[in-house]
């Protein structure tokens, strides 16, 4: 009576075998059909997926429409709060920003629009400002208090000169 079973011990020096093979020919075919069948299905989905993929693929770049600027035109407006423009670094080499109306040391100011042309140290060298209460210039060396100062406002008009040590000059029409 052979059934085409057979039974034999990992460990032959061992009286007690810790693990038994079984072998049997029609369960190996069995299980190697079912593998088959299974490894088909997942060829099958993976076909499948990759053709759903390459179809919304071809869709979504259909849709693509190349960015350019239009030759000969330009846009007509430029609109925002402000403008940084920044070095290779990252870091703002200058600025235009409108500041709110505020007061300072007890001395109202109203909102003025202020360009700042900053160095490699993130310090001011120049500042132009414009406002209902009148306009200025800043030109200073090296981010330090000495430099030269415009100012316009309805009090009136003066030039302040400073050089390194402090001494200042004030010229007035």
């Amino acid at each position: 009576m052979n059934s085409g079973i057979t039974f034999e011990a990992e460990d032959f020096n061992s009286w007690r075998c810790s693990r038994w093979i079984i072998k049997d020919s029609s369960m190996e075919d069995m299980l190697t059909d079912t593998s088959k069948t299974y490894d088909m299905k997942m060829q099958r989905i993976a076909l499948i997926l990759t053709l759903i993929n390459l179809v919304l693929a071809t869709f979504l770049i259909a849709q693509l429409h190349p960015v350019s600027a239009q030759q000969g035109q330009s846009a007509p407006v430029l609109r925002g709060r402000s403008l940084e423009i920044v070095d290779n670094l990252g870091k703002v080499r200058a600025a235009i920003q409108i500041q709110p109306a505020s007061t300072v040391n007890g001395k109202p100011y109203a909102e003025n629009v202020i360009l700042r042309i900053i160095d490699t140290k993130g310090k001011p060298l120049v500042k132009l400002g414009a406002g209902e209460d009148g306009n200025g210039g800043l030109y200073i060396d090296d981010g330090t208090d000495h430099g030269i100062q415009l100012i316009t406002n309805k009090s009136g008009n003066f030039i302040r000169v400073t050089n390194a040590d402090g001494k200042q000059q004030v010229i007035k029409p």
